[in-house]
């Protein structure tokens, strides 16, 4: 299957199935790759891909996993989720440079961080879309900085349980043309950024 452009992977698989996939090496979008089934290091291998969507789980390494993307250098689109049975806030990118170049869509699902993690997406200068949903950050505080998602149009913030406060200085987002916030129980006002 060395021309395959497009593969969509099962969200379960039986836990002794590896999937050998550094050979598809011409895949522009790939959904459902599990580091539990998958090595890493097959991503290397795939020069094209623009959309990922990553189910991380207890094989998952911090270290290998940001490493790894920022080499995918035509990624347009990530999305992460991990399986229930990892642990918590295991997502942590130390700097915006662990990010694909051009990255211009990211969706956090069920990730669980604690870190605020706008201060590291924020600097991507190219992001056009955020979403947050379900479980993506388990911490209160959100701030928006002066300066911050220069590019972005769209933020979705959904089923985020956790969060109380949102702040939105003065000059973040200035692109923002679509913004989504449901299921925020704790959140306690619409940031007066915002205006």
């Amino acid at each position: 299957m060395l021309e395959l452009r497009y593969l969509i992977l099962p969200r379960f698989l039986h836990d002794k199935t590896k999937l050998e996939l550094s050979n598809l090496v011409n895949l522009d979008f790939l959904w459902g790759f599990s580091v539990e089934h998958s090595s890493v290091t097959d991503l290397l291998c795939m020069t094209k891909p623009r959309t990922l969507c990553l189910h991380l789980s207890a094989r998952f390494s911090s270290e290998t996993l940001p490493s790894t993307l920022k080499e995918l250098r035509n990624l347009e689109k990530l999305c992460l989720s991990r399986v229930p049975e990892v642990r918590r806030s295991f997502l942590f990118f130390r700097d915006q440079h662990q990010f694909p170049p051009h990255l211009s869509h990211i969706s956090l699902f069920m990730c669980n961080m604690e870190e605020d993690p706008m201060p590291i997406l924020e600097k991507l200068l190219h992001l056009k879309s955020v979403e947050f949903s379900s479980g993506a950050f388990d911490g209160r505080r959100m701030v928006s900085s002066k300066g911050g998602f220069p590019q972005l149009r769209a933020l979705e913030i959904i089923g985020q349980e956790a969060l109380e406060e949102w702040i939105v200085e003065e000059g973040s987002m200035p692109c923002l043309q679509t913004l989504a916030i449901d299921n925020c129980k704790m959140l306690e006002e619409l940031p007066r950024g915002l205006k």
